[in-house]
């Protein structure tokens, strides 16, 4: 095997089992397989916070990584510190050095001191394999763009081709997933490319577009909001925010209201609605080991009080007021019209989308869903409860096929 990866190592609780060098953990197995040469490469992948996926990179164990970083944020990374800025907490000299160290030497043009750039420049420094995990979806629903990122962007570039030449050129990812179900998804891909041939007129016409975009955030936003508002912020693993990722929260509101990015933000909000559920009856231990790899986190809880969460960010008060505002716009509950989205900026620019594989999936119970998926694949997949025999024996044939064919 070339490369073996961990899956979605994203908790803390998660970096110290993939971290363990006990003889019987991860770490004892995967060497011998190094050594005994069954596999080439050791990465990872993760939906984790800044200062977990740091330890994991900072480990000298992995040669690659898998993780969410874009231009328009870092998903759950959203909102976290970048590794020693913690609240409460000042840097030794030694930390300090491997900080300025990581943003030595690149152009940070977002000047973020949030989210995943330090991973990213850390693993550059590392020569680690970098893959940059959904562009197109997670970082913008870009496909589907609200109509202020259309035009403030113009027709220069497309959102996809920006959010692209961001990964290349800016950050320095290596490679980026894309989904695409037919050969024209990949057009605005393709246009990201042609660009780089011109890496001199690309890196203008991204550099003019993205002042654009941060103009339009400082005037929707306000300066000090815009550059401070996801600082100084705990993650949803610590006891005082009862497992309400407030970072994403206001990732979510910083995106509407600056962006009118309507649908990538009552999306990403539905998944803290839906993936995680908090039993109060049972201790923040148990609530927090159930919270899903990858998503991690829930949305706002009127029950939480989240005055210590709040107390080392620039403004608590404001903070907790937009906390409930974006929970009041987005949740699921929550709906406007397209002439309401319209009037606001919210509203899509386009759908690139030219049919869905399984139509009304949106509106169809999960369960039919899944109960469809099980009918397509012919075996459990989509079926919860985890897998039964028919799968394992599915697996087992495929390898049993596998090894007969002659090398």
């Amino acid at each position: 095997i070339d490369l073996l990866s961990l899956w979605v190592v994203s908790s803390p609780s998660q970096v110290k089992w993939a971290l363990n060098d006990k003889d019987d953990g991860i770490l004892a197995v995967t060497r011998r397989w190094k050594d005994t040469g069954k596999i080439r490469h050791l990465g990872f992948s993760t939906h984790g916070y800044c200062e977990s996926i740091l330890d994991m990179i900072n480990s000298g164990l992995f040669e690659y990584i898998n993780l969410h970083h874009h231009y328009f944020g870092d998903y759950h990374a959203t909102g976290t510190m970048q590794g020693w800025d913690t609240p409460g907490k000042k840097p030794d000299a030694a930390t300090q050095d491997k900080t300025k160290s990581v943003n030595s030497g690149h152009q940070n043009v977002l000047q973020r001191q949030e989210g995943t750039w330090a991973c990213v420049q850390r693993a550059k420094e590392l020569d680690m394999g970098i893959l940059g995990i959904s562009p197109i979806d997670k970082g913008g629903r870009l496909y589907q763009p609200s109509s202020t990122v259309a035009r403030t962007l113009g027709p220069t570039m497309s959102p996809i081709a920006f959010a692209c030449l961001y990964a290349w050129q800016q950050a320095g990812i290596d490679t980026l997933t894309v989904g695409f179900a037919r050969p024209a998804d990949l057009d605005e891909l393709m246009e990201a490319v042609e660009l780089l041939r011109n890496e001199k007129e690309s890196k203008k016409a991204w550099l003019s577009a993205h002042g654009r975009f941060q103009e339009l955030a400082e005037r929707k936003l306000g300066k000090e909001w815009k550059e401070r508002s996801l600082l100084h912020l705990p993650t949803c693993f610590e006891p005082c925010t009862m497992g309400v990722s407030i970072g994403h929260t206001l990732w979510c509101y910083n995106l509407l209201m600056s962006f009118g990015m309507y649908k990538q933000a009552k999306a990403l909000y539905f998944n803290l609605e839906t993936s995680n559920t908090w039993n109060y009856k049972k201790s923040w231990e148990e609530n927090v080991s159930k919270m899903a790899r990858g998503n991690p986190g829930r949305s706002y809880d009127s029950k939480v009080d989240l005055t210590d969460a709040l107390k080392h960010h620039m403004d608590p008060n404001g903070a907790m007021i937009k906390i409930k505002n974006i929970h009041e716009l987005i949740n699921t509950k929550s709906t406007h019209t397209q002439e309401q989205l319209k009037a606001l900026g919210w509203d899509d620019a386009y759908d690139l989308r030219a049919w869905i594989e399984f139509p009304d999936t949106e509106r169809m119970s999960k369960k039919k869903l899944k109960f469809i998926i099980q009918a397509i694949t012919g075996i459990d997949l989509g079926i919860g409860g985890g897998s039964g025999t028919r799968p394992h024996a599915f697996a087992q044939e495929v390898r049993e096929r596998l090894a007969s064919i002659p090398v």
